[in-house]
C-alpha cells in the first residue's frame, strides 16, 4: 500500500490546484485505487487542499495532483501531528458560544455606545441601566452554557436591545 498526500485537479482539464484554479469543478487525481482517508484541516483556509489517502503498491502515483508518496511511518506521524494541531472539539465549541453572544451584543450596541453606557451606568440612568441588564443576561447566558456544554449559539432570548445608541445619548444629554 502507497500512501499519499495530494491535493484537488480541475474535473475536466486535470490540471492539479497546485498550479493553477480549477474552472471546471473538481476531483481527485486519476490514481487507481486511491482512497481518500484525511485532510490537512489545521491549516484552512488555504488556497491549496491537502488531502492523505492510500492506494495499492501497483497503482501509478505519477498523476497531476499527487503532491508526495510517503513512508507509512512518515504519513503516520503526519497525521499525528495534524491531530495535535486541530483545535479540540471543546475549545471550538466555546469560541462558537463566545462569538456568537458577542455578535448579538454587537449588532445592536457597540464602539463608542459602550462607553457612552458606561457613562450612564455610573450616573444610575434607567435607559443606560437597561441596555447594561440586557448585555448582562446574554452573557449570563454564555457563561451558564459554557458551564453546561451547550452548543446553542442562539442568544436571543435575550431579545432586542431595549434602547437605541440615539436614546441613550438623548438621556445622557448629548
Amino acid at each position: 500500500m502507497k500512501h499519499l498526500k495530494f491535493t484537488y485537479v480541475d474535473a475536466i482539464t486535470g490540471v492539479s490546484a497546485a498550479v493553477e484554479s480549477a474552472m471546471n469543478g473538481t476531483r481527485f487525481p486519476s490514481v487507481a485505487g486511491l482512497e481518500f482517508v484525511w485532510a490537512r484541516e489545521s491549516a484552512y483556509p488555504t488556497p491549496v487542499p491537502e488531502f492523505f489517502g492510500t492506494c495499492p503498491d501497483a497503482s501509478d502515483t505519477d498523476h497531476p495532483g499527487v503532491m508526495g508518496v510517503f513512508s507509512q511511518s512518515d504519513w503516520d506521524q503526519m497525521l499525528a501531528d495534524e491531530m495535535r494541531a486541530r483545535p479540540d472539539p471543546e475549545s471550538k465549541r466555546v469560541a462558537a458560544l463566545w462569538q456568537a453572544a458577542h455578535e448579538y451584543e454587537y449588532a445592536q450596541v457597540s464602539g463608542s455606545a459602550i462607553g457612552l453606557l458606561a457613562i450612564g451606568v455610573l450616573q444610575k440612568l434607567p435607559k443606560c441601566a437597561a441596555v447594561q441588564g440586557w448585555i448582562k443576561e446574554i452573557w449570563v447566558a454564555y457563561y451558564e452554557r459554557k458551564a453546561t456544554g451547550s452548543t446553542d449559539t442562539d442568544f436571543s432570548i435575550a431579545g432586542a436591545c431595549p434602547h437605541s445608541v440615539p436614546e441613550l445619548m438623548q438621556e445622557l444629554g448629548l
